[in-house]
């Protein structure tokens, strides 16, 4: 809707944003800043949207799943790229640190997120019945995957070496400090049979939710 001289500051905003991305330099970026200093200075609110509409053209977005078998598939990539996560953090000799022990860790969580949100989309979105069906049995089994990480004594064993560690940020410690207390109210300090009953309780929980629904 821009017309004038602010659609043509527009446009030679994009171009020099585009031109910057597109070579991926920022040697480029500054060359081209350099060299037309003054326009943008004037056009410099055009610029900062321009640049995040050359970011956005680099993401990558999700697409819907062609059918249930494919739903399936990418599915189970993700559950097993959480257990191969989970295995790393478990296989730790020696100190713990953050990027063998909580990287992981995050590692696990966002691969059963990336199995679980898609199939939550698809549950109640797909027109398809064997996608939702196939979409509703991925969900449970997610929450169950999380279940048996957040109740596994070993991981927050490894977890709790992190604590007062040197060299740990303030913000780092304090995500530590809150991820172990996510854990101990899940009920991972408790003994197995309990643990048993809260994930029982907790698949339980999630089948009568998707039954509801």
């Amino acid at each position: 809707s821009l017309k004038g001289p602010a659609q043509h500051d527009c446009c030679r905003a994009y171009f020099y944003v585009h031109q910057a991305t597109r070579k991926r330099s920022a040697f480029c970026a500054l060359l081209y800043f350099a060299r037309y200093y003054g326009d943008i200075m004037r056009i410099l609110p055009f610029l900062a949207l321009s640049a995040c509409i050359c970011y956005a053209d680099t993401l990558q977005f999700w697409t819907p799943p062609a059918d249930a078998a494919a739903l399936e598939a990418d599915g189970r990539a993700m559950f097993e790229q959480a257990r191969a996560a989970r295995e790393r953090l478990l296989a730790v000799q020696g100190t713990r640190t953050v990027e063998n022990t909580l990287a992981p860790y995050d590692e696990i969580l966002r691969y059963i997120g990336l199995a679980q949100n898609p199939a939550g989309v698809m549950k109640d979105a797909s027109p398809d019945a064997a996608i939702r069906e196939t979409a509703v049995k991925l969900v449970q089994e997610a929450s169950a995957l999380r279940s048996e990480v957040m109740l596994d004594p070993r991981v927050y064993k490894a977890l709790s070496a992190l604590e007062g560690s040197r060299g740990l940020d303030a913000q780092t410690a304090h995500y530590l400090s809150k991820t172990l207390r996510s854990l101990r109210t899940m009920g991972v300090n408790q003994n197995d049979e309990t643990r048993a009953k809260i994930a029982t309780t907790r698949d339980e929980i999630v089948k009568l939710e998707e039954e509801f629904n």
